[in-house]
């Protein structure tokens, strides 16, 4: 075994100067051995010839960037097995070799050279590819995983597996912060809304969930499976995003899976415990092929359990006998649950006029509260509070603003006379927080009004919340007032686009 001395001494001769390498000692421990590897900027496998490699496997492993050659079992999983998409992850050359053993080519030590510029002069964008390549090869059914391999070899050996196994990969199973258990955060919260769930979903086999962005839905579900005892591995999760009708549903579940909805209904019959999670629901067409979709599961198979998670409801649906929870803003006890939960400093929530302050600036909504305590591992409760009126307002990471954006700007952008006066009446409420009713700013900009049709177009688009509240004057006309408002998530977009004006 050569001494660090000696290597130095090598590559001191070969660049023909003192060179800046450090050898490290030899390592048997396996974790120790693969965090220096993860401490790696570069990973360099230019084989000239190489059956597979697994010094770039582990490298991959590890998310270190990766200098790979074509010559290589390799760049051909990457290249092939992926079909392209994996190629923008690594850096390819191609090695040219000497015509002796030893000898290197011209060529190639210039390719390695400009390949160490390239990745150094933007190392974090290359870490994030090395992140996204070992993403995407986890995700493959490329046998990134020894269980994968062995399932690659059941395939070869017995067909009727490979045909079982493809179906069983179909459904996605829910991807919580801790798979298989309850938010710890979400727990003893919402009792009411849990309990009245619960029960549908054990009568009437069907509930849907509706809220704003940000108000902790999916904790909401996780807490409501483990009350229910629903196993993971068995819970479906479906996308209803960009569905407009039944054959949009049909045709991307078709693309995304390689197989026939129906035949996937008859594939699973057979499973015990059969649950389904309905997402992406945020529109009135999509709520109207979710709701034809439930029926056809519960119909098929007398065991199934539906959630839906929505933004947005059919008038049809909310007159309906159909259990629907509206997952609003926590309540002040809720909200001590909430922050004793998830704080990691509990202690400096103990005065209830900080705690009336806190909860007046997240507005009670889990996404905002946890970012708002992220922000407080950096500063004090007051410094926090006391920026409220910043123009850079606090964003959670859990809520996707760009899609909010888009929704936004198309109809402030639309050649549809209607759609643009939803955009005006959408900057009209702005000057409401706390929400107005229609009647009251139907003329907010001159004789030409603001009207239900405009309220339809941003609650279809989810931009806007509607809250009843009950008369107390016997002598009303009505039972009910209406009144509108703009959720937080919402606001926040607009004021931080500037989309005003």
């Amino acid at each position: 075994m050569q001494s660090a001395a000696s290597l130095k001494g090598e590559a001191d001769k070969e660049a023909l100067r003192s060179t800046n390498v450090s050898a490290v000692p030899f390592e048997t421990d396996r974790n120790k051995l693969f965090d220096r590897l993860k401490s790696a900027n570069i990973a360099v496998m230019a084989s000239l010839h190489e059956g597979f490699g697994l010094t770039g496997w582990e490298a991959i492993a590890a998310e270190v960037p990766l200098i790979l050659t074509k010559n290589s079992g390799l760049f051909q999983l990457i290249d092939q097995g992926l079909k392209s998409q994996g190629n923008g992850y690594v850096k390819v050359l191609d090695i040219k070799g000497g015509l002796e053993n030893d000898d290197t080519h011209e060529d190639d030590i210039g390719k390695i050279s400009d390949a160490f510029l390239e990745i150094g002069s933007a190392l974090p964008s290359w870490k994030e590819k090395a992140r996204n390549l070992k993403r995407l090869l986890l995700t493959s059914n490329l046998g990134g995983t020894w269980e994968q391999t062995a399932q690659t070899f059941l395939d070869v050996v017995d067909p009727k597996h490979r045909a079982h196994r493809r179906f069983s990969q179909v459904a996605k199973t829910i991807s919580f912060s801790q798979p298989g258990r309850p938010h710890p955060k979400h727990r003893n919260i919402r009792c009411i809304e849990q309990k009245a769930a619960e029960t549908a979903l054990k009568g009437q086999r069907i509930v849907w969930v509706t809220c704003s962005p940000g108000m902790g839905e999916d904790g909401f579900c996780s807490v409501l499976m483990d009350r229910m005892n629903l196993v993971l591995h068995h819970t479906h999760i479906i996308d209803f995003d960009g569905c407009s009708d039944k054959s949009d549903f049909l045709q991307k579940f078709r693309s995304s899976h390689g197989h026939e909805f129906a035949d996937y209904i008859k594939y699973i019959s057979d499973t015990q415990n059969f649950f389904w999670l309905f997402r992406g629901v945020n529109s009135r067409a999509a709520v109207a092929v979710a709701e034809e979709i439930s029926s056809i599961v519960t119909e098929f198979y007398s065991a199934a359990q539906i959630i839906v998670l929505s933004e947005v409801l059919s008038p049809r649906l909310e007159q309906s006998d159909t259990e629907v929870i509206k997952l609003k803003p926590l309540d002040e006890i809720d909200f001590k649950i909430y922050l004793h939960n998830t704080a990691k400093h509990p202690e400096r929530f103990l005065n209830l006029d900080t705690i009336a302050s806190f909860r007046r600036f997240t507005d009670g909504i889990p996404a905002y509260i946890d970012a708002a305590l992220n922000e407080l591992e950096y500063t004090t409760i007051q410094n926090l509070l006391s920026g409220e009126e910043d123009s850079d307002p606090i964003i959670p990471d859990s809520i996707c603003f760009d899609d909010i954006q888009s929704t936004i700007l198309s109809l402030k952008n639309s050649s549809i006379p209607d759609e643009k006066r939803a955009y005006k009446l959408l900057i009209a409420l702005m000057a409401f927080p706390y929400g107005v009713q229609l009647d009251d700013i139907k003329r907010f900009y001159g004789p030409h009004g603001l009207h239900g049709r405009h309220a339809d177009i941003l609650r279809t688009n989810s931009l806007i919340d509607v809250k009843q509240s009950l008369f107390l004057d016997s002598n009303k006309d009505e039972t009910y007032v209406h009144y509108i408002h703009i959720p937080r998530p919402i606001r926040d977009v607009i004021k931080k686009s500037e989309l005003i004006g």
